[in-house]
């Protein structure tokens, strides 16, 4: 009697192991920046699909589960891995173009949130009067703007404006006129005339610079003029800031 239910917990045992085990997987991808797109836009670690089907999101340790002997495990190395089970109706082109424009992020905002982030924006990129001032990314959800409330915005816009211009010009006399010359040059090409060089990023741009590059802008001299290798923008280096 003892023997049979020693084998028969055994065997209990056993098919309850194999029970919890997963089957594995085809294909796991480990170490990424998995994009869920669940209502809360979370990010996973790992990924694992049989077939033509994902059986399994979460991070690292979780998935793991799901490799076995003939399982193919890639990893990403930090990359990005995005759904392609949606239609991806986008608009690379035109978002590229919007990249200098003051975003809204696509973010349910009541009228003064609207204000008090495109007043931010003048303040990071105030622009000439005689260039448009767009604002893009707007959710139009539940969102109503009267005249005065646009009105009111323009008018801080313009404000904003006529100051930066008047400082701007302030400025400029005091500056070799050669280098004003490049750097009108540059914005009549469409591109910021000049950024700051923040670490290895440009700040017109925003492109990292490469270390070889980085070595070369280092060594110079104060006074010679740099610009960056990738949008032509005059690098301005900040005296105390990080390199």
């Amino acid at each position: 009697m003892t023997r049979y239910v020693f084998g028969a917990l055994s065997a209990l045992t056993l098919g309850l192991a194999a029970a919890a085990a997963p089957a594995p997987a085809d294909l796991v991808l480990i170490h990424g920046k998995v994009h869920t797109e669940d209502a809360s836009r979370s990010l996973a670690q790992a990924l694992a699909i049989r077939g033509n089907t994902i059986v399994a999101v979460g991070t690292d340790e979780s998935v793991a589960a799901f490799v076995g002997p003939n399982t193919r495990t890639v990893d990403l190395g930090g990359r990005v891995v995005l759904p392609g089970i949606i239609d991806a109706h986008t608009h690379p082109a035109q978002s590229a173009q919007d990249l200098g424009k003051c975003s809204l992020d696509d973010k349910a905002l009541a009228p003064p949130e609207i204000k008090n982030r495109v007043a931010l924006c003048l303040k990071e990129r105030p622009g000439e009067r005689s260039q448009w001032f767009e604002v893009v990314m707007v959710n139009p959800s539940g969102l109503t703007l009267t005249l005065a409330d646009l009105d009111g915005m323009l008018a801080d816009i313009d404000q904003t404006r006529r100051l930066h211009s008047s400082r701007r010009d302030e400025l400029t006399a005091a500056l070799d006129p050669e280098l004003v010359a490049l750097y009108e040059r540059q914005r009549a090409g469409g591109g910021p005339g000049a950024g700051p060089l923040q670490g290895r990023r440009c700040g017109a741009c925003r492109i990292e610079i490469d270390r070889g590059e980085m070595s070369r802008i280092s060594a110079a001299a104060d006074d010679e003029v740099l610009r960056c290798p990738e949008c032509g923008a005059i690098l301005l280096r900040v005296k105390g800031a990080t390199q």
